[in-house]
């Protein structure tokens, strides 16, 4: 058997850290403990929020998902950064040089010729060398190594993990054990938070306000400040880091300036931040913050870029929906809100349902596809994004039937439908990230080829959505109130 060749022993012989917690998240209970708590247990505590006029509770829920799904776009972006930093190094360099295969010749040294007046005993060495030749022949490549296949190796490398960003403080305090490093950082910044909640609780809350305004404020803030940077800690780096816990302070800032000034009249309507400048600031502080801190051109776009877009695609709705919540009015349309969650959790059963059928029985779609059609993708995300549909209509005729609830108009369902429509649009522009990326699943802590979708992968559609729906719910409920 001939021996690998030594690029693959190199690659084989490198050791591949695994991500963080992945041996408990690669298990197979954990995947049937997140499916049942993303399907049933999740969506079922937000609409019981929703009808007991709860919902500003749920803030706490977006805190949460907020820091899971950042970390897990930074994994992300991380990966597609790579993966482009590494094109435009080689065509710098130049395309890497294949490997030519090349016979060595016989060291005349080594085993000399016989002399002529032995040439009896010289048939032995001959047969030797020439054993010796043919092994040295059978361990050399047969042909040259394809360029395509040496930047596959390449790239597969630049995109790999070597660290994250809690790992030197974790082996230099902790042992490696990130965890710890992590818990006793985020709560360090927890106890900053209520620290600083202390100090201005009697220059901003006066005896007159309720102090369940100072209550909420210091709670929010004491669980922003303890997972971002919890979660943040699993950052490629600690820069990334840095962007995360600005990602949390923009939702954090924003919904506490809706819920003051709404619930507890601490705010002015004239003092009120808006939410566009809140986005604007936090733009402006990853901007710079990235270009002070990194000193490639070319390096320093891609990550601005990847950064404002987390801000735009994740924030802004987050910020949105923390404006939603935030309504002292929102008895009024919480048969519509819950309704939307509904809906949209339906169409994620759809989207599954329809990726199972064709996984598993393609005959299905058989009768509705043409011979001729050449794009077979295409068919497979129309196909999704019908049963989606399906599954979210059925939603409306099951709520509607069920509650008796007479609200509901033909615009609310067709606003519905065009939002989980546009939803679904967004599902499919996270399957060419992760395909971007190389990976399967956007939960970097699970393991590679797992099918089971992120924290960031379910909360595509509803980020989307809720941008859609919320300016028609906003025209129709608050003008009016």
């Amino acid at each position: 058997m001939s021996a690998a060749p030594p690029e693959e022993e190199e690659e084989l012989a490198l050791p591949r850290r695994p991500p963080p917690c992945h041996a408990v998240c690669s298990s197979r209970a954990f995947a049937t403990l997140y499916s049942l708590v993303t399907y049933a247990l999740v969506p079922a505590g937000v609409v019981a929020l929703i009808e007991v006029r709860y919902a500003y509770l749920l803030l706490f829920v977006a805190q949460l998902l907020l820091a899971v799904g950042a970390v897990e776009w930074s994994w992300l972006a991380f990966r597609i950064r790579q993966r482009l930093l590494l094109a435009v190094s080689l065509h710098e360099d130049g395309p890497p040089q294949p490997q030519e295969p090349t016979e060595d010749a016989p060291d005349s040294s080594e085993h000399p010729p016989p002399p002529s007046s032995d040439v009896n005993q010289s048939e032995e060495q001959t047969e030797a060398a020439a054993a010796r030749r043919a092994h040295a022949l059978e361990d050399q490549p047969l042909r040259r190594e394809d360029p395509r296949e040496s930047y596959a190796r390449l790239m597969a490398e630049a995109m790999r993990a070597k660290s994250f960003a809690i790992a030197p403080l974790a082996d230099w305090l902790f042992c490696g054990q990130w965890y710890l490093a992590a818990f006793v950082l985020a709560s360090l910044g927890a106890a900053a938070s209520v620290a600083l909640g202390y100090a201005v609780e009697s220059s901003v809350f006066g005896s007159a306000n309720p102090a369940a305004g100072w209550r909420m404020m210091v709670g929010a803030s004491v669980e922003a400040a303890f997972v971002s940077i919890f979660c943040s800690s699993l950052a490629p780096s600690g820069a990334d880091s840095v962007v995360l816990v600005v990602y949390q302070a923009c939702v954090l800032v924003a919904s506490m300036n809706a819920y003051l000034k709404l619930h507890v009249d601490v705010i002015a309507s004239d003092s009120q931040v808006d939410p566009l400048f809140i986005i604007l600031a936090g733009a402006i502080v990853i901007i710079v913050f990235r270009v002070v801190t990194s000193k490639v051109v070319m390096q320093s776009l891609l990550l601005v870029l990847c950064d404002v877009l987390g801000l735009v695609c994740i924030v802004s709705p987050l910020i949105a929906f923390a404006d939603l919540i935030d309504q002292p009015m929102g008895h009024s349309f919480r048969n519509q809100f819950a309704l939307f969650v509904l809906v949209v959790v339906a169409t994620d059963v759809g989207d599954c349902l329809a990726k199972e059928l064709q996984r598993h029985w393609p005959q299905v779609f058989q009768w509705c596809r043409h011979p001729l059609l050449k794009s077979e993708a295409t068919t497979k995300d129309v196909e999704a994004l019908a049963i989606s549909l399906a599954c979210g209509a059925i939603m409306i005729v099951v709520v509607r039937l069920g509650s008796g609830v007479s609200a509901f108009n033909a615009v609310e369902v067709i606003v519905l439908l065009c939002a989980m429509a546009l939803g679904q649009w967004c599902r499919l522009w996270m399957a060419h990230v992760r395909q971007m990326a190389k990976v399967t699943t956007s939960a970097f802590y699970l393991s590679e080829g797992s099918r089971a979708g992120g924290v960031l992968d379910r909360m595509a559609v509803f980020l989307v959505a809720i941008i859609v729906y919320y300016p028609y719910i906003k025209q129709k409920y608050f003008s009016s109130s």
